[in-house]
């Protein structure tokens, strides 16, 4: 099971550390790489417009659905979603 850790400071075997802008980023990059706009994708992935707004700007962290309809729409594997939250380098 995967659980995030928001808070940045410490991590604990099995946690992620989440880096929401640098995920944000690699969101609208996909986005913009398949040539979606925003509604066209949100669309896709049947959730709300401002929904993939807030992640698209690092306000919120994707649930596990969210990351398996990214993966879909934008055709790629979870992983390199999960990996794109990490606040590794």
């Amino acid at each position: 099971m995967i659980k995030f850790n928001y808070n940045m400071h410490s991590c604990n075997q099995g946690e992620i550390m989440i880096d929401l802008d640098k995920f944000g980023d690699f969101l609208k990059n996909r986005r913009e790489g398949v040539k979606l706009t925003q509604i066209e994708a949100s669309d896709l992935m049947d959730i709300n417009k401002s929904t993939l707004w807030r992640l698209e700007n690092g306000y919120i962290s994707p649930s596990f659905e969210t990351i398996l309809k990214i993966s879909k729409v934008y055709k790629i594997h979870n992983n390199d979603i999960i990996e794109s939250l990490s606040n590794d380098p």
